[in-house]
């Protein structure tokens, strides 16, 4: 398993900037660290490159609306997205919340009822806390949200620290890193490179996205039948 400094030392002699053997200078391998964060934010956006999705559990308020995030209502790490949300009542029972998308949500009249167990919710992945509304009120009494989400991908750890990446994200960060860093230096990208950059993209993405299972999800504002709009609860009540 490489080290940060080994992984920035293999970019830049991809592209031509070290010889073999070299070493990055010290300001050298800060820049690259610089590169290396933005391009793991970029990552970080796009759900199948995140290494793994994060099952969390908070408990639940009688309020509508959570923030997430350091310090926010739910202490934890600000979600990307949230993939999967279910209310997990006192005996073990679990209940689906819907997440809709902004026309969906803002269809629904009235969000701030009382609810057992709210059907629908909207996030918005603002910084530094995203925001979590729900459809209703959830009432007191120990019921937890149970939340599977996608988390910012952590950055490189310190210069001798051991990268503890899944297997295949190594390759990728060095190629990725080769292609931020080379305009830098004035350097060229082979296609070759290039090419094996956007298959080691792909390779990982093929693997998170077995490993998830997706389904199909249409949006519920396309399936509720004429007449089945509820004033409280939005489409499909």
């Amino acid at each position: 398993m490489a080290t940060t400094k080994r992984l920035i030392d293999s970019a830049l002699r991809s592209i031509g900037v070290l010889a073999s053997g070299e070493e990055a200078r010290p300001t050298e391998l800060q820049d690259a660290l610089l590169y290396a964060k933005q391009m793991l934010d970029s990552w970080s956006n796009e759900t199948l490159l995140v290494p793994a999705l994060v099952h969390e559990q908070f408990d639940l308020t009688p309020q509508n609306e959570f923030t997430i995030g350091d310090g926010g209502d739910f202490d934890t790490v600000r979600p990307t997205t949230i993939e999967n949300l279910r209310i997990i009542d006192t005996e073990g029972n679990s209940f689906p919340i819907d997440l809709v998308g902004l026309n969906t949500w803002a269809n629904i009249p009235i969000k701030d009822t009382v609810q057992t167990f709210p059907k629908y919710a909207y996030y918005t992945s603002s910084n530094p806390l995203g925001v979590l509304r729900l459809s209703g009120i959830p009432v007191a009494g120990g019921n937890k949200l149970a939340m599977i989400s996608a988390k910012p991908i952590t950055d490189l750890p310190a210069l001798t620290a051991e990268v503890s990446f899944p297997p295949g994200y190594d390759r990728a960060i060095r190629l990725g890193l080769a292609l931020e860093l080379a305009p830098e230096y004035g350097k060229d990208v082979t296609a070759v490179m290039a090419a094996q950059y956007a298959q080691a993209r792909k390779v990982l993405k093929r693997i998170n996205s077995l490993s998830r299972n997706r389904d199909l999800e249409m949006d519920p504002g396309l399936t509720y039948e004429a007449g089945g709009y509820d004033v409280y609860s939005g489409p499909g009540g």
